[in-house]
């Protein structure tokens, strides 16, 4: 840089050019990078979430089993109480 300044080219138009460039392709790079990291961190949280879900699923069908089973059980009994009376 202090080659192009000491020939007096810091302000021409092929400097403001690359450097333009240099910082474009710089930025782009690091946008990349942050876009993979952040697509890494959606991918664990998306299986995080699926494994969770799976696990609420298998909970809210055992439940309904057993909120099904002691229908029955409330059924019978009412009916065997009716027997008694």
């Amino acid at each position: 840089m202090a080659e192009v300044r000491g020939q007096g080219f810091h302000n021409a138009d092929c400097v403001k050019h690359e450097l333009l460039n240099f910082l474009a392709l710089n930025t782009e790079h690091e946008s990349v990078e942050q876009l993979k990291k952040d697509v890494s961190a959606l991918q664990i949280e998306l299986k995080a979430l699926s494994k969770f879900l799976t696990e609420t699923n298998k909970a809210a069908l055992a439940g309904t089993n057993k909120a099904t089973q002691n229908a029955k059980d409330l059924s019978a009994l009412a009916t065997r109480v009716k027997k008694l009376e």
